[in-house]
């Protein structure tokens, strides 16, 4: 479960579900305090379920068939750390969001060890750059490390140009 809130105040839950071994997506949920209610089954390439906006927005049903599978652009960072975290390390990996239907193919490329400010705490994680490999745009920067939480900060540009910030913390 991933929770935040947006500037606005709005709360969020994220809910994925992976298969341990292969890491492909199973169920995929988000809900807000404004009113978002979406769920999904992935099986496969197929996607099933309801997207539902926030306030009055109605209900969608989907179901239909990826080009080929892939992983959900709110948990691309599984990529790199199922790979492997080295300064130098490049992969490729397909990339999907609930509400497309399409795949893109994404670049990740492991630039370095550094020390992050996360939740006033100073912490030593590897900076990762996710970009679309057709176009060269930075879809996000990741800050991971081989320890719970893993994904200690995101940074992810924005079409209105702002930069959203979200950061992990582990449960103990």
């Amino acid at each position: 479960v991933t929770k935040g809130t947006q500037a606005n105040g709005t709360t969020w839950e994220l809910y994925q579900t992976y298969n341990g071994r292969t890491l492909a997506p199973l169920q995929w949920a988000h809900r807000s305090s404004a009113g978002a209610d979406s769920r999904l089954v992935i099986d496969g390439t197929r996607v099933r379920g309801v997207l539902k906006g926030p306030g009055a927005a109605p209900p969608t049903q989907i179901d239909h068939t990826m080009p080929r599978a892939g992983f959900i652009a709110s948990a691309s960072d599984l990529v790199p750390m199922a790979v492997g975290l080295r300064a130098g390390v490049v992969m490729t990996a397909p990339v999907w969001s609930p509400q497309s239907t399409t795949v893109e193919t994404r670049v990740f490329s492991v630039l370095r060890e550094e020390t992050v400010r996360v939740e006033g705490a100073e912490v030593k994680a590897w900076r990762v750059e996710e970009r679309v490999h057709a176009t060269g745009e930075l879809k996000a920067t990741w800050w991971l490390t081989n320890a719970s939480p893993y994904m200690v900060l995101a940074e992810i540009p924005l079409a209105n140009g702002q930069l959203q910030r979200i950061t992990g913390v582990a449960l103990d």
